[in-house]
């Protein structure tokens, strides 16, 4: 408690001469306020340090067991294991290959199809086949999207119409009946 009124009293002094209230320079230069910001990095070191050194032993502990492992095969079995892995590693590259082939793919046909590059984000690059049925789809959400947005902006207000005649207008019928009558010649 007492701390913390000398805490708040430094702070108070600190603001009073600098006339800034949160001057980080001008707090530090109070004895309690360098202590105790100090002290709350150290807290954050030790933290982190205990942190990366719980890591380090996890990965020490997985690679000696590996190790252990390892020694008690036989010639064979680590030749299948090294194959084994290297299997793994050459799936994991090739999966690497083909997703980057797929997006290439995919940016070509949003371009192909003239539909913006913002969509390949709604692709799903699992599969060829999947890609796609996804552009297919994100293609027909975005067509019938901007089609209702073109009918929104055209539809508009209505336009007035004055349905009373003035006395020297006919109508259509009445217009068709006085010059095209059968009978009369143009």
């Amino acid at each position: 408690m007492e701390e913390h009124i000398a805490v708040q009293n430094a702070q108070e002094t600190a603001a009073a001469q600098t006339g800034s209230r949160w001057d980080f320079d001008a707090l530090l230069k109070e004895k309690d306020f360098q202590s105790e910001f100090d002290r709350r990095v150290s807290r954050a070191l030790e933290t982190a340090r205990g942190k990366w050194v719980r890591e380090m032993n996890e990965r020490i502990e997985q690679a000696r067991a590996e190790a252990e492992a390892r020694a008690r095969m036989t010639g064979e079995e680590r030749l299948a294991h090294d194959l084994a892995e290297r299997e793994a590693q050459l799936e994991a590259r090739e999966k690497e290959i083909t997703g980057r082939e797929l997006r290439a793919e995919a940016a070509r046909l949003l371009e192909e199809r003239g539909l913006p590059r913002e969509l390949a984000g709604a692709v799903n690059y699992a599969s060829a086949e999947a890609v796609q049925q996804s552009l297919d789809a994100a293609e027909s959400a975005f067509r019938i999207a901007v089609q209702n947005g073109i009918e929104q902006r055209m539809r508009g207000n209505a336009p007035v119409v004055n349905h009373r005649r003035a006395e020297g207008e006919q109508s259509d019928a009445d217009y068709y009946r006085a010059n095209y009558a059968p009978g009369k010649r143009i």
